[in-house]
């Protein structure tokens, strides 16, 4: 007997059209696909299929939005998501703890790592910080370059060599000017920072203008607090911190507008060749002549100027700049001898500075500081015609601003001018000679020729100690006392000759005179 196939069998073998019409309504419906709800999970993220796959994404707590797809598990899915929420967690947590864990000194510490040592002015920054790290008992810190890299190397001031007794008096004497102003920076270099209030920045600011600190240093310690706060708050993560130097009201600097007469300038000259060091003269004159800093003179290398061209290629706090120089500047140049390290002035700031400080003082002008020199030669310049926007090149500055402010200056000057003699107008005088040979020879020899000299008169005065002397013993043998005591006579008056000094035996005792 054979069997009636089926409604399936005739809609799969028999193709006629009523087989054809009657399968469809024969299957059974298609079910349609679930759509496969996301799982959320408040504040871990979302996950959920799509396209034969899971698609992860989140929101981290920065506000970020992060997605991913083609996981083949959820598992894998909720691991990425758990990795993003650790590493947002760790990028969120303050540095050094917040303020409420570390200490100025301290957050002065990180920020000179992170911040200061890229700045251009880092060596005077690094000294203020200095003051807060030496107060909480911190290793100093110096910047130096290594294979063009810049570093910070730790200093330990507990273990300095002993300064010399006449450096040291002057540090004391300093410090004791002062004794206030480091007071309260070494409690609020030991004070937590988010103890520090508004009202502690300010007495700090009150105390450094009590005891006759500039507005410029004032402006610059406060200055130093109010961004090094702002860091922290922008980069930092300090959340609910606020800035306790914002708001501290301080005095505009005052453009400081230099008088310097002819007067002035001969007795600075006059004292300046009396100097031991014959490169210190040409340096004053070349800063003066190219309005350039202290360190950008001493960092200036014979590849870095072109004589011919009269360019010079400067490295300065502000960056890299090109400066003209002046026909005198060329000359004073040239006169210069380049060191064997290719340098045209191989001197120390230390060196710099105590050179002019002996310099001001035989030339009674203790007023004047080293900085000045550029002041001075930015106002001969103006008062020969120089205009703002050139003296903005020489300066080296970006803005015009500080260059229109000498040439103000200078305006008001004139009419002061005008009831004083023409002579008032500084005329600049000759240039110091040129160095013949090596700069440490001819040292020596001015070392040697002003020791002769300190001896020589020494042995005139011991002599005529002794002919008093031999008048007293006299008087007192003849019964006739005499009327006052004579001292012991010198070394020279004692029938040996003084030495002569000469380059090779000065400097051992050149070291106990206090000169420039």
């Amino acid at each position: 007997m054979t069997k009636t196939p089926s409604h399936a069998t005739i809609a799969a073998d028999d193709q006629t059209p009523t087989a054809a019409y009657a399968a469809p309504h024969t299957q059974p419906k298609a079910r349609k696909a679930k759509k496969t709800k996301p799982r959320r999970r408040k504040g871990t993220g979302t996950i959920f299929g799509y396209r034969g796959a899971y698609r992860a994404e989140i929101t981290l707590p920065n506000g970020e939005h992060r997605l991913k797809d083609g996981f083949e598990t959820e598992e894998l899915a909720d691991q990425w998501l758990m990795e993003l929420l650790v590493q947002a967690k760790n990028a969120a947590l303050p540095e050094l703890g917040g303020p409420t864990q570390c200490t100025l000194a301290e957050m002065m510490w990180h920020y000179a790592h992170i911040t200061t040592v890229n700045k251009g002015g880092a060596p005077a920054e690094l000294n203020r910080i200095g003051h807060y790290l030496r107060a909480a008992g911190l290793p100093l810190l110096k910047l130096v370059k290594t294979a063009g890299r810049k570093e910070l190397v730790q200093v330990d001031w507990r273990h300095e060599p002993a300064l010399p007794s006449a450096f040291e008096e002057h540090r004391d004497n300093r410090l004791a000017k002062r004794a206030k102003t480091y007071e309260a920076i070494s409690e609020l270099a030991n004070t937590r920072v988010s103890q520090i209030t508004k009202a502690k920045v300010e007495s700090l600011e009150s105390l450094m203008r009590q005891e006759g600190l500039s507005g410029s240093t004032i402006q610059k310690e406060i200055a130093l607090l109010k961004a090094m706060f702002n860091k922290a708050i922008a980069k930092w993560n300090w959340v609910g911190f606020t800035n306790p130097a914002v708001g501290i009201k301080l005095d505009k600097p005052k453009m400081k507008f230099v008088r310097f007469t002819k007067k002035d300038e001969d007795a600075l000259q006059a004292a300046l060749a009396k100097c031991d060091n014959p490169l210190f003269p040409l340096l004053v004159e070349a800063a003066i002549s190219t309005l350039a800093r202290r360190e950008s003179l001493l960092r200036l290398r014979a590849e870095d100027v072109d004589l011919d061209a009269r360019t010079a290629h400067l490295r300065s706090k502000t960056g890299e700049v090109v400066i003209h120089l002046s026909q005198r500047a060329v000359e004073i140049l040239r006169r210069v001898p380049v060191s064997a390290d290719g340098r045209y002035f191989p001197m120390t700031p230390s060196a710099v500075d105590n050179a002019w400080d002996a310099a001001r003082a035989r030339a009674g002008l203790n007023h004047l500081t080293y900085q000045d020199l550029r002041h001075i030669g930015a106002t001969y310049y103006v008062r020969k015609g120089i205009s703002a926007h050139v003296l903005q090149q020489l300066l080296g500055h970006k803005t015009p601003k500080q260059a229109q402010t000498y040439v103000n200056l200078v305006g008001q000057d004139v009419l002061e001018a005008l009831d004083r003699a023409e002579s008032s107008a500084t005329e600049r005088g000759d240039l110091p000679p040129a160095i013949a040979s090596s700069a440490k020879e001819e040292m020596n020899r001015r070392r040697a020729e002003r020791l002769n000299a300190v001896r020589a008169n020494s042995g005139t005065s011991g002599q005529a100690t002794q002919e008093r002397k031999e008048e007293a013993v006299a008087d007192a043998q003849s019964g006739h006392p005499a009327e006052s005591t004579v001292g012991e006579p010198s070394s020279s008056s004692r029938g040996e000759p003084a030495p002569q000094y000469v380059g090779s035996n000065v400097v051992p005792f050149a070291r106990k005179v206090v000169n420039g």
